[in-house]
């Protein structure tokens, strides 16, 4: 007799991210650069910096079992919030903004890596819940880090040497991970 059972879990904020509603949310595209009309979130008047990008992973998941085997399918996108992200209209400039758009980009690049890693796990029928979370939890601390990494090095934009340096490594990066990408 085949067994099969669908289970469709949902997960948002699992990596450290929700939206309040759907939109305010700008998902990661191709070809599409930020434009200063989609920092809608009001200014953070205790920030030093100028700009902010509320940008994350979220991903969803759906698992069946067939004949004792696990299968699963993932959804993962890398998302802007419109709502969340801010800037201080007085110091707005084209090097900010480009700056803030590869901290999107770098987003999108753990995604893509998100959907790597769940894609080469081997999974265990009885762990595979704890399994996805500990996937996802390591691919959110190293997306952080290289956002901190990012804004550290480059003084947030300010240092334009190892900013070209950064945008380099990110369009690399990006182009690496072409072929992961939904």
């Amino acid at each position: 007799m085949r067994i099969f059972i669908l289970l469709t879990v949902m997960i948002l904020g699992a990596v450290g991210f929700a939206f309040a509603d759907k939109k305010n949310e700008l998902r990661w595209r191709k070809g599409y650069s930020l434009v200063w009309a989609d920092f809608q979130g009001s200014v953070d008047r205790a920030s030093d910096h100028h700009a902010s990008t509320h940008s994350g992973v979220r991903y969803s998941y759906k698992w069946s079992l067939k004949n004792d085997e696990l299968i699963m399918r993932f959804d993962v996108e890398s998302l802007f919030d419109r709502s969340k992200s801010w800037v201080n209209k007085e110091k707005r400039t084209k090097t900010l903004l480009a700056h803030e758009q590869l901290h999107f980009d770098i987003t999108e690049i753990h995604a893509r890596l998100l959907r790597k890693a769940f894609k080469d796990a081997t999974w265990d029928n009885d762990n595979f819940k704890e399994e996805v979370k500990e996937i996802a939890n390591k691919n959110k601390v190293t997306r952080l880090k290289m956002q901190d990494d990012y804004d550290e090095e480059t003084a947030h934009s300010q240092k334009k040497d190892i900013q070209a340096k950064w945008a380099k490594k990110i369009k690399r990066l990006l182009e690496e991970t072409d072929s992961l990408r939904e």
